[in-house]
């Protein structure tokens, strides 16, 4: 299940949890990711992008979701980040436990 509720009321405070260990900065806005709900590790070459692309698309197809808030930075959001050389390990994929926008 993927839900996406106001923070006002909705008791899930990141204090409750440790550091943020995904983020995202554009101007003023961010989202602050805390736990992991699935992550995925795409391999190495040219052929990582699409991996990552498909392994989301399933995960993300066998997810129910609420979506209370709409709008930018609600619903399923999942994290990437790919390394520059194809030849090099480290791309991940990852969606976050809570994610705070």
């Amino acid at each position: 299940m993927i839900r996406s509720l106001p923070l006002e009321g909705s008791g899930l405070l990141p204090e409750r949890f440790s550091p943020p260990s995904y983020v995202w900065m554009n101007g003023s806005f961010s989202l602050e990711g805390y736990g992991l709900a699935w992550r995925f590790d795409p391999g190495v070459g040219e052929g990582r992008f699409l991996r990552a692309w498909d392994a989301w698309s399933k995960w993300l197809a066998q997810m129910e979701v609420d979506n209370r808030v709409g709008g930018v930075g609600s619903g399923p959001l999942g994290f990437a980040s790919f390394t520059f050389d194809p030849d090099e390990s480290g791309s991940v994929v990852a969606a976050p436990a809570l994610v705070v926008g």
